[in-house]
């Protein structure tokens, strides 16, 4: 089990961490934002229910105020390219 945190959930704790989020409206639609994303977008000070707040589904119109988006984070995993080579087999 994770500890909970001592301190709000704020974008720049997010971006420190390198969690992204994930918003899906309950239509349907998902967005997915990557940290560096998060950064460009609103301040580090900000808490995540207030930016959850500015956001409004561009296929419904369904606003972020309400239920109605949900707003959950992810952790960032390393590319592909970031692994050890390919071991490579001799034909047989």
């Amino acid at each position: 089990m994770s500890a909970i945190s001592p301190r709000p959930m704020t974008v720049g704790a997010l971006v420190e961490r390198e969690r992204g989020v994930n918003l899906a409206c309950r239509c349907g639609h998902k967005t997915a934002l990557l940290p560096d994303q998060l950064a460009k977008m609103a301040h580090p000070e900000t808490r995540l229910l207030a930016f959850k707040r500015r956001f409004r589904c561009s296929m419904c119109g369904r606003s972020g105020t309400s239920d109605e988006i949900r707003m959950t984070t992810f952790v960032l995993t390393t590319a592909l390219g970031d692994r050890a080579p390919p071991v490579q087999r001799s034909p047989n």
